[in-house]
């Protein structure tokens, strides 16, 4: 077993990027070649649209914010709580997908719903804005949906995601911590962002299916290296 200590890992036939140019452009110190294929989207593997109940209750009211901590986030209470509280303070609807159980709170109202998985690619669209942990997949997801978003990072890459959507004009971060204290003060700012053309922009520059062919053509073409 080969334990992985640095996770800047390259191979010298090629190193692949699941980033378009314009969220990461290339830069002179990274190792050669280097192949960007785009966000090749991913949803959850489940081909599915959004469940008959969560249809109807988007279909009943405003659009509403979506809050995630992401897949691998299991000590979310305070921050789900936090985003609850701004929520109800600012008279918000709002879904809040996690998997874990602890991590939500008690609804105090039927303006905030809870759902264990939704594909992102049909809820964000219905929606206003996006509450993230800040991973790529997300992040991209967001951008596809023309939605703004506020990355609340905590470590990884999540800050780094943050700083690019600031530089496209999308969105922007803070520190979980930040947002945990002060959720309605981020949201309000957020709220500010919502209807920008600039944020819009990049949606029509995402396409999945173009991305993953991509991606497999570059895999296909290394392989043949060994052959």
């Amino acid at each position: 077993t080969r334990v992985l200590d640095d996770w800047a890992v390259y191979s010298p036939d090629m190193t692949m990027g699941l980033f378009p140019d314009w969220f990461g452009p290339p830069q002179s110190d990274w190792r050669h070649p280097v192949k960007l294929t785009g966000f090749p989207m991913y949803d959850g593997g489940r081909g599915e649209g959004l469940e008959s109940s969560l249809d109807e209750w988007l279909a009943a009211g405003p659009p509403p914010l979506v809050v995630t901590g992401g897949s691998a986030y299991y000590q979310g209470k305070e921050f789900f709580a936090a985003a609850a509280d701004a929520c109800a303070a600012l008279g918000l609807r709002a879904v809040f997908v996690t998997p874990n159980d602890d991590d939500f709170p008690d609804p105090t109202s039927d303006a905030v719903r809870r759902e264990r998985f939704a594909p992102y690619s049909a809820l964000l669209p219905r929606s206003w804005a996006l509450v993230s942990h800040g991973g790529v997949g997300t992040v991209a997801q967001g951008i596809a949906a023309g939605v703004p978003q506020l990355v609340a990072h905590i470590n990884f890459d999540q800050k780094d995601n943050a700083s690019r959507l600031e530089d496209l004009g999308v969105g922007f971060g803070l520190p979980m911590a930040e947002f945990t204290s002060d959720g309605v003060t981020a949201i309000e700012q957020l709220a500010a962002m919502a209807g920008r053309a600039d944020v819009e922009a990049y949606s029509d520059l995402i396409d999945g299916d173009l991305s993953r062919h991509r991606a497999a053509d570059q895999i296909e073409v290394a392989a043949g290296y060994h052959r």
